[in-house]
């Protein structure tokens, strides 16, 4: 298994972030790992785990819900997920290295 980090500077604050394909959302997500607001990773890149709950909304108005939480490299979704994959605990899946070079997002504080 194989996960990535970016940084941005976006505003002038420097973030470094994990990325991770999320096989519930079948999207991107993205935890900070280093500067402002930066989550507990334990430093793997082969089995991480993020010691807070990870928790994603869908788009405004919505009731779409992703929640899990990574150890030793396994996504553990909690029931509350608004996807399939609630209840469940898979891999976090590889990316492709070639979609992650550049910055998915702008970052504001």
């Amino acid at each position: 298994m194989k996960i990535e980090t970016f940084a941005s500077d976006s505003d002038g604050v420097w973030k470094r972030f994990l990325v991770y394909r999320c096989p519930g959302c079948k999207s991107r997500h993205t935890v900070v790992i280093e500067g402002p607001g930066a989550l507990t990773w334990d430093g793997s890149y082969d089995k991480p785990s993020i010691e807070e709950n990870l928790v994603r909304f869908g788009p405004k108005g919505s009731t779409y819900r992703c929640h899990a939480l990574m150890r030793d490299g396994m996504l553990e979704f909690q029931a509350d997920c608004s996807h399939v994959l609630a209840d469940c605990t898979v891999p976090v899946p590889q990316l492709d290295e070639a979609k992650v070079a550049k910055p998915l997002f702008k970052v504001k504080i």
